[in-house]
C-alpha cells in the first residue's frame, strides 16, 4: 500500500509542475505565453528556455509561419503541442478564452526551397507529441519548390522533418502543391544523420499531393495507422512512393488508407544493414484510381529492397487481411531487377489479402488464403482465383465485401490469425460469424469507424537513445 501511495504522489507532483503555454496568432498582448490574451503570435517566438519537459503549448485556430521545435521532453513527461478546442478546460479556463480560437491552425510559408513546416533535430526531439486532437486540426500547407527537380535534387520542401525517439505525430493534415516538383510530408528516423532511432508513431493523418507522404528511416519500433495517404504526383527525380522505408524494424503498418499514387503504396528499400525486417502489415487499403491526376497504373505493395552495396533483403512481412485493388503490381518479394539482385525475401507469410485488378508475386513467403481474379494464386492451397467481383462498390471506393457467400467470393473463408490481427479496418471483430473474411473489412459491419484506434502492437522494441 505504501508503495501505491507514494506513486500516486509522485504522479500528482509531476502533473502539478506541468505548465500549460499558449500560441495564439491574434494575440496582442506581452506575448509571453502565459495565457490567450499574452499568448504568443507566432510559434516562432515560443520562448523554448522556459518550457519543460510535461509540458503542453496550445495552439489556436490561425495562420502560422513554420518553425523549428526548440525543446525535448523524456520518455515518462513529453513535451506536447496541441490544437485548442473547447473541450480541454486547460483552453476554455485560461484568460482571454474564445470560441473562435477551436478552429483549424494552419502552418504555411511561401515560395522556398527547402524549407520545413516543422523541424525537429537533436538535441531538442526526443519525445515530443504534435497532435491536432481532431481531424485536420492542425494543417501544413506545402509550397511548390522554385526549382527543377530534373536538374536539382536538394531543395524538397517537407511538412515535418523530425530525428529523434519517441516521436507522435497525429490527426495532422499535410497538403502540398499537386505539383510534380518534390515535397514530403512526414521524414522522420535518423535519415543516416544522427543514429539509430526507435518510437515513432504516425496515426490519423491526412497526407495529399506530395511526392511522398511518408519517409521512414533508420528506426526500429514504429507504427503507421488510421491514416489517409493519397495522391502523389508524378516527376522524375524521386520515386513517387506513398510510403518509402528503409532500414526500418519492428514496424505496424494497419487501417490505412492509401489511394491515387502512380509507383508504390508501400516500398522497403535496405541501403544499409541491417535492412528492413519484422514488419506486420495489416488491415489496409491500396487504391489507385484515375482521379487526383495520376496516371492510371500503380504498384500497392512492394517489399523489394534494392540500394547500395551491401544489400540486405527484409525478413519476416507478415501481411494480413488488406485489400489492394487497381494496381500494377499487389505484392512482389522477388528482386525487381532479377538479372542483377536474383534473392527473394526470406520469411514472413501473407495470408488473407484480397488483390483485384492486381499482379501477385508473393516470391518465396509463406502465402495461402488469398483472393484474387488473376487465372491463378501461385500454388496456394486455399486460395481463391476468381473473377466474381468481391466489392460493394469498387468505382465508389466502397471496398466492404459483398454479402455472396460460397467458394468464390472471400466471405468466411479466411484463415484465423492471432489475437493481435482479430479486428477488421470498422473496428469490428473478425470471426463473429463463425470464420474470418478475407480482405480489409468483415462482412456485415456498420457504418466506418474512421478515428477508432487499435490496441498496442505486440512485437515493438525501444531502443536507448542514441
Amino acid at each position: 500500500m505504501k508503495k501505491l501511495i507514494i506513486t500516486a504522489a509522485l504522479l500528482w507532483t509531476l502533473s502539478a509542475n506541468a505548465a500549460n503555454w499558449y500560441v495564439n496568432a491574434s494575440a496582442s498582448g506581452a506575448r509571453n505565453g502565459q495565457n490567450w490574451n499574452n499568448a504568443w503570435a507566432n510559434p516562432s517566438q515560443i520562448a523554448w528556455t522556459s518550457i519543460n519537459p510535461g509540458d503542453t503549448i496550445w495552439i489556436a485556430g490561425g495562420s502560422y509561419g513554420g518553425f523549428p521545435w526548440g525543446k525535448s521532453g523524456t520518455a515518462t513527461s513529453r513535451i506536447t503541442m496541441r490544437r485548442a478546442t473547447g473541450n480541454n478546460p486547460e483552453c476554455t479556463s485560461a484568460a482571454g478564452w474564445s470560441s473562435a480560437l477551436d478552429s483549424q491552425a494552419t502552418i504555411s510559408f511561401g515560395d522556398c526551397n527547402g524549407c520545413t513546416g516543422i523541424y525537429m533535430a537533436p538535441p531538442t526531439s526526443d519525445y515530443v507529441t504534435i497532435d491536432g486532437q481532431i481531424p485536420n486540426g492542425i494543417k501544413i500547407v506545402l509550397p511548390a519548390p522554385t526549382v527543377d527537380y530534373n536538374s536539382q535534387t536538394t531543395y524538397q520542401v517537407t511538412g515535418i522533418k523530425a530525428t529523434g525517439n519517441g516521436e507522435v505525430f497525429q490527426y495532422l493534415e499535410i497538403a502540398g502543391s499537386g505539383l510534380p516538383q518534390c515535397a514530403y510530408g512526414i521524414m522522420a528516423g535518423d535519415n543516416y544523420h544522427y543514429g539509430w532511432k526507435s518510437g515513432l508513431s504516425i496515426n490519423h493523418c491526412y497526407i495529399h499531393d506530395v511526392s511522398t507522404a511518408l519517409i521512414i528511416g533508420d528506426t526500429d519500433s514504429m507504427t503507421v495507422e488510421q491514416c489517409e495517404l493519397a495522391s502523389t504526383p508524378g516527376n522524375t527525380y524521386n520515386h513517387n512512393n506513398i510510403t518509402y522505408v528503409f532500414s526500418g524494424n519492428y514496424g505496424v503498418y494497419r487501417y490505412n488508407y492509401i489511394h491515387d499514387f502512380p509507383v508504390m503504396g508501400l516500398y522497403f528499400c535496405a541501403q544499409y544493414p541491417p535492412g528492413p525486417n519484422h514488419w506486420k502489415i495489416y488491415g489496409n487499403i491500396f487504391l489507385n484510381t484515375a482521379a487526383g491526376g495520376t496516371i492510371g497504373q500503380g504498384q500497392a505493395m512492394t517489399f523489394d529492397p534494392s540500394g547500395a552495396t551491401p544489400f540486405q533483403y527484409g525478413n519476416d512481412f507478415q501481411i494480413y487481411n488488406n485489400t489492394v485493388a487497381q494496381a500494377r503490381n499487389g505484392l512482389r518479394t522477388d528482386g525487381r531487377w532479377p538479372a542483377l539482385f536474383p534473392v527473394t525475401v526470406a520469411g514472413g507469410s501473407c495470408y488473407n489479402n484480397i488483390f483485384w485488378g492486381v499482379n501477385f508475386w508473393p516470391g518465396a513467403m509463406s502465402h495461402d488464403y488469398n483472393f484474387t481474379d488473376a487465372t491463378s494464386v501461385m500454388g496456394e492451397t486455399h486460395g481463391i482465383a476468381s473473377g466474381s467481383n468481391p466489392f460493394v462498390n469498387l468505382s465508389g471506393a466502397n471496398l466492404h465485401i459483398v454479402s455472396t457467400t460460397g467458394a468464390r467470393y472471400p466471405r468466411n473463408l479466411g484463415f484465423g490469425l492471432s489475437s493481435e490481427f482479430a479486428t477488421d479496418r470498422d473496428g469490428d471483430p473478425r470471426g463473429a460469424d463463425g470464420a474470418w473474411d478475407i480482405g480489409a473489412y468483415e462482412y456485415g459491419v456498420g457504418q466506418q469507424v474512421v478515428n477508432q484506434v487499435p490496441a498496442p502492437p505486440t512485437n515493438l522494441r525501444i531502443l536507448s537513445v542514441q
